[in-house]
């Protein structure tokens, strides 16, 4: 087991600093004067504070032998007295006790000097334990403020990402709010045009099976009759051709003409591409209304317009 030497020290200085600190010390508290003393042959004594200002001197035994043998404790010889015992000497002995030598030879124990250093060492002891308590109690306190201040300092930085992180997440909830508004707007727009697309292919449909095809329907059978008659006359013109009755004198040869047959017929037209220009042109009856038309610039289609506003 190792033994802990412990090193005590007191308050200490030359006279002329212990006669200002005198009013300074604690009460129980000692002090050395190291040199300087005028009341002790050494100049060294020992002090200790019983009260506020109140500081007694403690002789060492070496001063006291000095002290006896210069014989400062005898004083001037009194009256007469009844005759009895006086002191004769003062001794120390090897137990650091005050001895009395009486006229009769009797020797009286008159105490324990070192008692009362004894005392004050152990009170000592117990004030330097306690000042390394409260300086080891300061230490933990300072660590642990040293480690509360470390904790709020964590505590401050985390806080401040999570408002940083929760203004990054606002951020990104308003953004996407917005992307989901636009989407939605557009959604409802693509919808929109759908129904419209809807409508007017339901209205195109309406009007080709309403009018446009029956018209398309009729127009083939209008055709087909006229084209039967046409027939008819052109063998009627044939049978009197080959008869002779047609034959005559030979005229002058006439301009060319355009190329192709369009058989005029009421609410009929045709349509014929100018391969020169790339003009696209639309041939109807004298008299009758011009056919119109829509051309779908997105499709690329061409529509036919009926009378009712159908295409």
């Amino acid at each position: 087991m190792a033994i802990e030497t412990v090193i005590l020290k007191v308050r200490r200085g030359p006279y002329g600093e212990f006669i200002t600190d005198k009013q300074k010390l604690s009460v129980g508290e000692p002090c050395a004067v190291l040199s300087g003393d005028p009341s002790v042959p050494s100049g060294k004594a020992f002090y200790v504070c019983f009260q506020a200002g109140d500081a007694r001197r403690m002789v060492s035994i070496e001063d006291l032998e000095i002290m006896v043998q210069r014989g400062d404790f005898k004083g001037d010889p009194g009256d007469p007295g009844t005759p009895g015992r006086g002191i004769k000497d003062i001794e120390v002995n090897t137990q650091s006790h005050l001895i009395f030598t009486m006229t009769d030879n009797t020797k009286i124990d008159a105490g324990f000097i070192l008692d009362i250093l004894e005392q004050i060492s152990a009170s000592e002891q117990l004030r330097i334990q306690a000042e390394k308590s409260r300086v080891s109690a300061e230490t933990a306190r300072a660590a642990a403020e040293a480690s509360r201040q470390t904790a709020e300092t964590a505590r401050g930085a985390a806080e401040q990402a999570r408002v940083s992180g929760e203004n990054t997440r606002k951020s990104n909830e308003s953004a996407r709010a917005a992307a989901e508004n636009t989407r939605q707007a557009d959604e409802a727009e693509r919808r929109l045009a759908e129904q419209a697309r809807i409508s007017s292919e339901s209205a195109r449909n309406t009007q080709w099976f309403n009018n446009i095809k029956p018209a398309a329907e009729q127009a083939i059978i209008d055709a087909n009759t006229a084209a039967d008659e046409a027939n008819n006359i052109a063998d009627i013109l044939t049978d009197k051709l080959e008869a002779g009755e047609f034959k005559g004198e030979k005229g002058d040869k006439g301009d060319k003409g355009d190329s192709g047959v369009m058989v005029p017929t009421s609410g009929m037209f045709s349509l014929w591409l100018d391969g020169e220009t790339g003009d696209l042109y639309a041939e109807y009856p004298d008299g009758s209304t011009p056919p119109q038309f829509e051309y779908d610039a997105e499709s690329g289609d061409l529509y036919f317009v009926t009378d009712d506003g159908g295409a």
